[in-house]
């Protein structure tokens, strides 16, 4: 009888051991199925949350920077330069002929109206005066003339005059630089949506080319 005890205790436990590997089997490449499922799913919901952010119909309003162009002689742009040369650093250049006959390329940056004149030559056509126009919304008249001042030093001339100004009173300042260079800075305060903003001109000329133009 105890024979057969332990040959059926035996029998039983050998079935148990192969059902507990059948069930491993099944359940636990599912666990890591499911498993993965869930964490690709996360990983979904992240990317989405990250790189599609929900709509909200607001617009990103585009941030002009408020600051003084280095697009004015001394910078960038050289008096002497041909209309090919300025372009090829401001492509969306405008070219046309004003009423004398001379090369006009306008261009905006930074919020900023430039304005290049060419004169013409017997070697081709030479830039000889930029005119710069900008109003800017934070910056006030001190800060506009103490970056002039940092290149072109003291003012020779200056003169404001109220009754020019329609809104208020026009101011100019000239500079001598580098001989045959004139810089001229014309400042208005006006109003715009309620708040004083400085309309400001600059007028660059090289006067050496200037007088041949004349002549």
């Amino acid at each position: 009888m105890a024979t057969h005890t332990v040959k059926i205790v035996k029998k039983t436990g050998s079935t148990n051991r192969v059902g507990l590997i059948e069930l491993r089997k099944v359940y636990i490449p599912g666990l890591m199925l499911l498993l993965g499922l869930i964490l690709a799913s996360g990983l979904i919901a992240l990317t989405l949350i990250l790189f599609f952010p929900k709509e909200t119909g607001e617009v990103e309003e585009k941030v002009i920077p408020d600051r003084i162009t280095d697009a004015i002689p001394r910078h960038r742009i050289h008096f002497g330069m041909s209309p090919d040369e300025v372009k090829a650093l401001y492509p969306n250049m405008a070219l046309r002929m004003n009423t004398h006959h001379e090369t006009v390329g306008t261009f905006f940056l930074d919020g900023a109206k430039h304005i290049v004149t060419f004169n013409k030559w017997l070697s081709g056509e030479k830039a000889y005066r930029v005119r710069y126009d900008k109003t800017f919304k934070t910056l006030t008249e001190e800060d506009i003339l103490r970056h002039f001042a940092r290149y072109y030093g003291r003012v020779a001339y200056d003169k404001c005059n109220t009754a020019s100004g329609r809104d208020g009173q026009l101011c100019q300042y000239h500079w001598k630089a580098d001989g045959t260079k004139t810089i001229e800075l014309r400042t208005r305060p006006v109003i715009k949506d309620g708040r004083s903003h400085i309309r400001t001109v600059v007028i660059a000329t090289d006067t050496y080319l200037d007088n041949k133009r004349r002549k």
